[in-house]
């Protein structure tokens, strides 16, 4: 992708949360990048409340204070997502797992787009979670099959 997220950054967050998120699953699901082969490898896709996820996974050293920080890396991620689905362009829904010995749920894809949809104002996220996860996730997240 050639840099036409750069515009992004200047924005205000008013204006941003005017973009709804385009998620690539249900009728969109071909326009997916990974998520069949996570549907294939053993996963289901659920909605959270996405407060909820938010309190219940680990995002590591990205911070959710603020969309942009000034760290290339997390801007140009946050610019792009934003790039996409302003664009109506779909991205796969993040992909949230159960750490061995872990209390806290970890990504291992999708916290930049999870940041992303929480400061846009978002209520709910659509999760793909591995169907050996599903007992303990539900202990820390309600998870629906169909949106809230």
């Amino acid at each position: 992708m050639r840099k036409e997220w750069i515009h992004y950054l200047d924005k205000n967050i008013k204006e941003l949360k005017n973009i709804q998120p385009k998620w690539a699953y249900g009728r969109n699901y071909r326009k997916a990048r990974y998520t069949q082969d996570l549907l294939k490898a053993g996963c289901t896709i659920y909605h959270a409340r996405l407060v909820e996820v938010i309190k219940c996974v680990d995002f590591g050293e990205l911070k959710l204070d603020k969309l942009f920080n000034g760290e290339n890396n997390n801007d140009r991620r946050i610019a792009e997502i934003i790039y996409r689905w302003d664009n109506d362009l779909f991205i796969d829904p993040p992909n949230i797992y159960v750490p061995v010995g872990g209390d806290k749920l970890l990504f291992s894809d999708g916290h930049h787009r999870t940041k992303t949809a929480y400061l846009l104002g978002q209520m709910q996220i659509p999760i793909v979670v591995a169907n050996e996860d599903i007992f303990f996730i539900k202990k820390l997240l309600q998870l629906s099959r169909k949106q809230f």
